[in-house]
């Protein structure tokens, strides 16, 4: 029961267990292995941003 949980945090929690934002069929681990093959090249990830919905709307008064 613990170790279900334990899964589900992580796959949300991990980037790479993540599903994939275009498609989110594959999760973001099976996308990139799919562009390495596509590029002929290994692909890393050098780093990644947080966005959340709304984040840095400024609200116009009066509207």
């Amino acid at each position: 029961m613990v170790e279900g949980r334990m899964r589900k945090f992580f796959e949300e929690v991990a980037l790479l267990s993540q599903a994939f934002v275009i498609n989110p069929d594959p999760t973001v681990a099976a996308a990139i292995k799919e562009a390495e093959k596509a590029v002929g090249a290994p692909i890393e990830v050098a780093g990644m941003a947080r966005l959340l919905l709304g984040e840095g709307v400024v609200p116009i008064e009066g509207v």
